[in-house]
This record gives C-alpha cells, structure tokens and sequence, in this order.
C-alpha cells in the first residue's frame, strides 16, 4: 500500500505542476532546461577549445624560435670557417700554454701529445699540426651544428607551414653547399673559387631573410601557411 501512494503522490505533484504551468508552460519549462543544458555544454567545449587553440599557439613559437636558434648556430659555426677570419698564430703559445687550450677544447689526448711531441722537436712543426687539427674541429663543429638544425625541421616538419618548411629546407641546402666549399678547400684541387663562395654567402643571406619574414609572419598569425 505505501509502494502505491507513493507512485500516486508522484502523479498527483505532475498533476499539479501541470495544472499550474499550463501543458505549454510545461514544455516551454522542459525546453528551457534542455537549453541551459545544451549552453552550458557549448561553453564549456568552446573553452576547452580556446586552451587547446592556445597551447597550439604556444608551441607553434617555441617550434619556430628553436629552429631558428638551431639555423643561426650553423650558420655562425660554418661562416667562422672563411678564410677571412682573426685566428692566433699559436707563434707565441709555451708548451704550457697548448695544454691549457687542448684541455679547453676537450682535445683527444693522443691527439695533444702528438702535437706537444712535434712542437718540442720544431715548434714550427707543432703549430702546423695544431691548426690542421683544430681546423678538423671545427669543420666537425659545423656539421653537427647543420646536422641538429636540419634534423629539428624534419623533426618538427609537421607541425609548421608548408612554405615555411619548405624555405628551412632550402637553407639547409645552401649552408651545406657552402660547408662542403669549406670542407674540400685544403684538398689539392678541389678549392672553390672565391666568387663562387662568395655567391653562395649572399644566397643564404637572401634565404634567411626570406625565411625570417616568412616565421615572422606566421608567428603573427599561426593559423596561415607562413606565405
């Protein structure tokens, strides 16, 4: 009996709420919950989308701003290579003085007393293997340092423009031009002509111009190409 008054009573109060709503302000009541429902519903995914938008923004920079940190190291690291530079001539350097530096450069140690051996028996002699070695280090510095930044836009291809991409790769293309110009400039016959390097230098002064304006515009508006 108690189970039967209690399914009446709930009639009788639907009964009532009716009657006192009217059947149209019933529904208009069922439909303006469902409303605020679905609203509350709306607004919250349109936030969840805004962080999400938000957070795509975000590492589009931090993507952007390593891949031109990367290019800039190889591109200092392979212009510091030109013949046209300010390097010790080592002519006053002590044998004290070559210890200091190797273990400052992070010198393999065969490497060093070979040349502290040659530069004890002719001096002369010493410096010479010195700087074709520590000319190895730093065409070796470069290639890692074009490497990193070749690997970070293949890497991160996929979350940057096309024409972007497309411009960093063809820096990438330039700057190892110009290294390999480097790397065959003490083999017999096979140094490239001043002009030639030196048209390549103004290329990938006009690629990274080219490709800075392109991230700066994509930076200023992440949801274009980047041209």
């Amino acid at each position: 009996m108690e189970i039967h008054w209690g399914i009446e009573s709930i009639r009788l109060l639907i009964a009532v709420l009716i009657s006192g709503l009217g059947a149209g302000g019933y529904v208009k009541y069922r439909y303006s919950k469902k409303l605020n429902e679905e609203c509350e519903k709306l607004k919250h995914d349109l936030h969840k989308d805004a962080i999400n938008a938000q957070l795509l923004i975000n590492e589009h920079h931090k993507i952007t701003s390593e891949i031109w940190y990367l290019l800039m190291i190889a591109d200092g690291a392979i212009g510091g290579l030109s013949g046209i530079r300010r390097a010790p001539t080592y002519h006053e350097f002590t044998e004290q003085d070559f210890e200091v530096l190797f273990e400052s450069r992070g010198v393999a140690h065969g490497q060093r007393e070979k040349v502290l051996c040659m530069f004890r028996s002719d001096r002369n002699s010493g410096i010479k293997e010195w700087q074709k070695y520590e000319r190895i280090m730093e065409l070796n510095h470069a290639r890692v340092a074009l490497t990193k930044a070749r690997n970070e836009i293949y890497l991160k291809e996929l979350y940057l423009p096309e024409n972007m991409a497309s411009k960093g790769h063809d820096l990438i293309k330039l700057l190892n031009e110009l290294l390999i110009a480097y790397e065959y400039e003490d083999v017999p016959g096979g140094a490239v002509e001043y002009k030639e390097i030196k048209a390549l230098k103004d290329k990938i002064t006009q690629q990274l111009t080219v490709l800075k304006n392109t991230m700066k515009k994509s930076l200023a508006s992440p949801s274009s190409n980047g041209g």
